[in-house]
Order: structure tokens, then sequence, then C-alpha cells
């Protein structure tokens, strides 16, 4: 790995670490702003239907000047982040999150684009994998973070984060210097590239998988966090139980992108879904009150999703190469509102079923998906054959 792919593995870890970093904060913030737990749970969405609905154009604006949509999405994120660290109600931490999820909407995409550029196909599933990788630790290394740090003082996770997004920055500056983005058409064609893309079979098959795979695993990871709090379950213990899942990506990553190269892109995916949809199902039915149970369980659910994540990325960038920025804009922006919608609409079915029933949905949710990319989603044969 050299130091251009570092910083946008670098890149693709920071943005989602603060995403659901609140999920170890639960108790924490809950009587910080006099809230109930349920309603803290309510700045994760605030955080990602932004990062999802801006990244609709985003990508596409990334596709005309990569290094400027980078430089402004960082600096966002890190100016979002230090509103939450100075924060003194609820409804201002909400508006640090939101400026965080609209920051970051502008990197994601761009990080995804300039991978495909800078990375050779022969390759490019083990990089994607690996960034499918840092996205997936970034989001459940977050909690553990946050836990850690809270025991001093909970506003040094977002502290950390802001430095984080300068220090991204600065790398990115150093690393690409005299590096030449070439855009791929005019500002007055993003419209008409956006709607030419939107329309491709592939794409939109790509954007489904996406919306389900998070919004399964979301789903598992925001309730669990939710139960194990009333359970009894400390911020530093629900922190770990989460992070493992991040840990098996981080582990499993180079084995999934190597099989993605090796076996193909769709059927790396459909390993993938059969693991997660697997685990899913085995905490629908166990007793989440035994620590090292939900460890382990959560350890396999990381290294299914790393599987699909290296598989799908890959293809989201291999499916109409010449419009990277714009595909992956779309596809992210799907995955992401998955992320976003996943505790909204599994709320009430939290609520009144109980978490059991949640990772049951959660299984056959990507059961679901799996069946999509065997069915319906073709790689390009001429990004095969490169």
């Amino acid at each position: 790995m050299n130091k251009k792919q570092f910083v946008i593995m670098l890149s693709g870890f920071v943005g989602p670490l603060s995403g659901n970093a609140v999920l170890a904060l639960l108790p924490t913030l809950s009587e910080v702003f006099h809230v109930s737990a349920t309603t803290i749970l309510i700045s994760i969405p605030v955080f990602m239907l932004p990062f999802a609905a801006i990244q609709i154009f985003s990508g596409a604006l990334s596709d005309i000047n990569r290094r400027g949509a980078f430089f402004f999405g960082f600096s966002s994120y890190s100016i979002g982040a230090i509103i939450c660290a100075f924060s003194t109600n609820f409804e201002l931490f909400l508006s640090g999150r939101f400026v965080q999820g609209i920051g970051f909407a502008f990197v994601n995409p761009v990080i995804t684009a300039i991978l495909g550029d800078i990375v050779p196909t022969k390759s490019r599933g083990s990089a994607m994998g690996v960034l499918g990788a840092s996205t997936t630790a970034g989001i459940a290394l977050g909690p553990l973070v946050a836990g850690t740090v809270a025991i001093i003082d909970w506003r040094l996770a977002f502290f950390i984060f802001a430095s984080l997004g300068i220090v991204v920055i600065v790398l990115f500056s150093i690393s690409f210097a005299g590096f030449e983005f070439k855009g791929s058409f005019a500002l007055k064609d993003v419209g008409k590239k956006l709607l030419e893309t939107a329309k491709n079979r592939n794409v939109e098959y790509l954007m489904l998988c996406g919306f389900i795979t998070f919004f399964s695993y979301i789903g598992a990871i925001s309730f669990i966090s939710a139960e194990l709090s009333s359970l009894g379950f400390t911020d530093a213990s629900i922190g770990v139980i989460i992070s493992s899942a991040g840990i098996a990506g981080i582990i499993s990553s180079p084995i999934a992108g190597r099989i993605a190269d090796f076996l193909g892109r769709r059927a790396a995916a459909v390993i993938g879904y059969s693991i997660v949809a697997i685990t899913l199902f085995i905490l629908s039915i166990s007793d989440r009150n035994i620590f090292e149970l939900d460890i382990v369980l959560f350890f396999i659910l990381g290294i299914g999703t790393a599987h699909i994540w290296s598989s799908l990325l890959t293809l989201s960038v291999e499916v109409i190469p010449e419009m990277r920025g714009t595909s992956t804009s779309l596809f992210n922006s799907a995955r992401f509102f998955g992320y976003a919608s996943a505790p909204l609409f599994l709320s009430p079915i939290f609520e009144k079923f109980g978490m059991s029933t949640v990772a049951l949905v959660a299984s056959l949710s990507a059961i679901f998906s799996g069946l999509v990319v065997v069915f319906l989603v073709r790689e390009s044969k001429t990004e095969k054959n490169k």
C-alpha cells in the first residue's frame, strides 16, 4: 500500500468513526441532555440523512473537482465535531451532527473514485476490500473510542474526531501534491450525467443491495446497544462488543478482497451475505446477556460485511468506469440511506417485539440482497478484461 492509498483508507475510517459513536454514549448523553436513550439515537439519522442525500450530487461534483470536494468535506466534518463538543443542549448537539453529515457527504464518493483511479483492475478488489473494512472499522470502533474517552469526558471524543479530520486534510495535501485529477465533464452537465447513471440497471441493483446491507448491519448494532444498555452493560462493555465487528473487518479485509479478485465480485458478495444472514439469525435466538457470545457473533458479522463491501465497492467503480464518482455517489447515497433509515424504521419493531425480531428482519433482508446479487447484478466485461 503506497502513501496515496493509505490516505484514502484513513479517510474512509475517520468519517464514519463519528457516525455511531453515540451508541456507547447513550447513558452519558441521556443524563447530560436530559432525554431518553432512544431519543439520543436520533442523532444517528441526523448525521446520516444529509450524508446520504447530499451524496447524490457530491459524487457527480467530485468528477469535476476531486480535490475541492475532499477539502470542503473534511473541513465541514471537523467544524461539526467541534460544535458537538461545545454543545450545551441536545438541539445544538444535533446541529453539529447535521454539519458533520454534510461534510462527509463530499468525502465518501471521492475517496472511492480516487481509489478506482489509482489502483489497477487486477488488484482493485483487494483495495476496495480494505476501504470497505476501513469504513466498517470506523463504524464499529467509533463506540469503542467514545466509550473509552467518556471515562474522562464525553466531549473529548468529538475533539478527537475534529482533530482527525484536520490530520487527514494535511496528509492528503502532502500525498497528492502535484497529482492531476482529470474532470470527466463540465458543471452544466451534472444533472444529465446523474440521470444517465441512475438509469443504469447495475447501478440500480447495487444501490438496492447497499441500502439493504447497511440497513441490516446498523439495525443490529443500534438496537443491540440499546438492549445491552437496558441489561446493565457499561459504556465500555457495549463499545467492546460493537467494535469486535470492526476488528474482524480489519483482519479479514485482505482475504475478502483477494476472494473478490479471484472468484469474482458476485461470488465474494454471496459468501458475505450468507455469513451475515446466518449470524443475524443466531443473534435472534441467542441469549444476549452473555458478554462473550455477543463478542463472537459481532466478530463473525464483521467478517461477513467485509466480504460484502469489498465486492460491492469494487462493482460500483467498475460498472461505469468513466463515471466512477457519479456511480459511487449514487451507490453510497443508497447504502447510507439504509444506515440512516435503520434506527427510524426498526424502532417500532424493537419497542413492540424486541431485539430478536429486529435481528430476524435483518437476517431476511440480507438473504434478499444476496439473491439480488446472484440473479440481477452483472459484472463489467470491459473491466474484467483489463
